[in-house]
């Protein structure tokens, strides 16, 4: 568990979310990193694991964690991490639930849309908006 001082991060990378019937990660990879120091993890520890996958936030592209114990369907489940406040939130989330192994999923820029019930306003229905081909319309917003 967390206590032991070793954790696991699984990350997805290199696919995107699908919405149909409900969200799921897609056309991507798994990389996991075993043995990392709860007590040096930080933010730029996953940045330098990420970029063995092609992963980069200086073009655009996220990344987020699946909050322990949280399917991947639930549209609250993904926490962006922006910052070493961020893992700090995620190490303490998984301590609580006794969990050791992170999943981290990554969202290239080029599929920089993802639906969630806390957007803040991106994400409108708005007649002006376009179809996604399953009647429901979307206005996405900078």
């Amino acid at each position: 568990n967390v206590d032991e001082q070793k954790l696991s991060i699984r990350y997805h990378y290199g696919g995107h979310f699908t919405f149909s019937p409900r969200r799921k990660y897609t056309a991507g990879n798994i990389m996991v990193k075993d043995d990392h120091e709860v007590d040096f993890l930080s933010y730029f520890t996953i940045l330098d694991d990420l970029k063995m996958c092609g992963f980069s936030v200086l073009n655009g592209d996220k990344f987020y964690y699946l909050k322990p114990k949280t399917p991947i369907s639930d549209l609250n489940g993904l926490v962006q991490l922006e910052d070493d406040d961020g893992v700090l939130s995620m190490l303490s989330s998984y301590k609580k639930c006794r969990i050791s192994t992170f999943e981290i999923y990554t969202l290239s820029s080029k599929h920089d849309v993802l639906p969630n019930a806390h957007l803040d306003g991106e994400v409108h229905m708005d007649d002006d908006s376009s179809e996604d081909g399953g009647g429901n319309k979307y206005w996405f917003g900078a």
